[in-house]
């Protein structure tokens, strides 16, 4: 393998050492895949480390620019490199950390499109009125609630375990980003839907997940937002 690849998967492999989320460590391989291939002629190989100086970095920032990219997914792969040089430095791989001097683009500031509170309660009555004694439906409308109701990211409601539930105190045990934990009160109205599916939940042998998918199993941060679309279509 490369050098350059060979690498990237070392500091891949010290993500995961660090905590960080799967999701995360997913997204830092995508780009810096893209990287990788972007500094790899047809045909021959990519340079190694320390030969990659400001002017290349800089020539690959034009190549983002060059497809277009919104500022924030600019701003993302030139953190992952920029993380990325930071390793190098730290394994004696590179002397300096060139991505250091690159430019970041400005995002744009502006507040996300979101529905006011009385439709999105409008909303959930009307998933809660259709509700009928079947699992799966029951699991959406806790997973509606509980996104609501305690604010918590997608991938931390499918990380949430049994064990992390207190329905008698009200309280969810929440893991956030790198691994930090923090306590959720649940509301009324949350802490009455997650108790009619814990009623309800068929798990597979072994599995802890709150949510889990028609096999048992942990469900996906793409299942719970294909979820939420379809309620919302």
């Amino acid at each position: 393998m490369p050098e350059l690849a060979n690498s990237i998967e070392q500091f891949l492999r010290e993500l995961r050492n660090q905590g960080l989320s799967e999701h995360t460590v997913r997204n830092y391989g995508a780009d810096l895949k893209q990287f990788l291939e972007y500094l790899t002629p047809p045909g021959g190989s990519a340079p190694e480390p320390r030969e990659i100086d400001l002017l290349t970095l800089r020539e690959w920032l034009g190549h983002l620019y060059d497809r277009r990219l919104q500022p924030v997914t600019i701003r993302r792969k030139l953190a992952a490199v920029r993380s990325f040089f930071a390793y190098l430095v730290r394994a004696g791989i590179v002397e300096v950390n060139p991505a250091k001097l690159l430019h970041t683009p400005r995002a744009p500031k502006r507040l996300p499109r979101v529905p006011s509170v009385e439709k999105t309660n409008e909303w959930l009555d009307r998933v809660a009125a259709k509700v009928i004694d079947r699992t799966s439906v029951v699991r959406d409308l806790a997973i509606l609630e509980m996104l609501y109701g305690c604010g918590v990211r997608v991938s931390e409601l499918v990380g949430l375990e049994l064990d992390d539930v207190d329905l008698v105190s009200g309280w969810l045990l929440v893991r956030g980003k790198g691994r930090k934990e923090r306590q959720v009160p649940i509301p009324r109205k949350a802490a009455q839907a997650l108790q009619s599916y814990l009623r309800l939940r068929r798990a597979a042998p072994g599995e802890k997940a709150v949510f889990v998918n028609r096999w048992g199993r942990r469900m996906t941060d793409r299942t719970v937002r294909n979820i939420v679309k379809f309620y919302a279509t």
